[in-house]
């Protein structure tokens, strides 16, 4: 995480701190009296700001942690509650898919086969979890509004190399998700 933060606008960090700040502390509340709904507005308000300051789509690791941001602002609003602070849980996660299609996450880029034991592509897996991360929203996200997912079906292709890259228990919900909720 610590490459595409080196090359991105200081706002766009600032905007990303604020939203895995304000995703956690409201995964992790007691209560929804807890939540601190002045923070989740920040981080939307740093988000919008950062916007000003590049062109999505000009740079891929830039578009990364934009989706991450959205991602992050898209779980806290879900389990928040809809309120009328901003952008709705189907707002952030469709903003997310679309950009993520811009940036052509969905493409799988096979690394080369190596003699090393263990050899992995950082930024090839990096990659491989955000697209999984918004294909199992997406998917939950449709089945629970009875709507039609927003990801086709083909850029949800798992490969063998998912199963290590995911580990045995994210695999098998990635797989599940697919599956069973298309």
């Amino acid at each position: 995480m610590e490459n595409p933060l080196t090359s991105c606008p200081k706002s766009l960090k600032s905007a990303l701190h604020a939203a895995l700040s304000v995703a956690t502390s409201t995964l992790s509340a007691s209560s929804l009296a807890d939540i601190d709904d002045g923070a989740a507005r920040q981080a939307a308000d740093l988000f919008a700001t950062a916007q000003y300051e590049f062109v999505p789509g000009d740079s891929f690791l830039t578009d990364l942690v934009c989706i991450q941001i959205m991602i992050l602002l898209a779980l806290e609003v879900e389990s928040r509650g809809p309120t009328p602070l901003g952008p709705s849980y189907t707002q952030w996660l469709s903003r997310a898919i679309s950009l993520a299609n811009t940036a052509r996450l969905y493409v799988y880029k096979k690394t080369q086969v190596s003699n090393v034991a263990n050899d992995h592509d950082p930024e090839t897996e990096f990659v491989r979890r955000i697209w999984w991360t918004l294909v199992i929203m997406d998917r939950w996200h449709a089945s629970s509004t009875s709507s039609h997912a927003l990801i086709p079906d083909e850029a949800a292709a798992l490969y063998v190399e998912d199963q290590e890259l995911l580990n045995d228990n994210l695999y098998h919900l990635t797989r599940n998700s697919i599956h069973s909720l298309s």
